[in-house]
């Protein structure tokens, strides 16, 4: 099976500073702030926009599950160092429709994920 590994940092935020944490939790709220002006309420983010983010990604027609695990166990952590999830998913939805192409793969259309 081969994997793919897509640089997201470069295709997100080019002009970010690799060092700047990119999702951080609201400090003294219950709340996931995101530098794109989303926000979740943790519970939200953790029972419907996380697990959606994973099926999402789980559905793209060239497999990238490695990829995946390390973004998903990234928002796990107290300093979240990604983009917010749903901005994330459109990025990797147009990098796979690319990929897809690219390869002669069936063209699919991917879904889209608005909030």
């Amino acid at each position: 099976m081969i994997q793919w590994y897509v640089p997201l940092l470069p295709l997100l935020l080019p002009h970010a500073n690799a060092h700047t944490p990119y999702g951080t939790r609201a400090q003294g709220h219950d709340a996931l702030v995101f530098s794109c002006n989303h926000h979740f309420p943790r519970r939200r983010f953790f029972d419907t926009v996380l697990p959606k983010f994973e099926t999402l990604v789980r559905s793209f027609p060239v497999p990238i599950p490695s990829t995946i695990a390390l973004i998903v166990d990234d928002y796990h952590h107290k300093l979240i160092s990604q983009v917010c999830p749903v901005c994330l998913y459109r990025t990797l939805k147009r990098e796979q429709e690319t990929l897809a192409k690219g390869l002669d793969k069936k063209v699919v259309q991917l879904q889209s994920w608005e909030l």
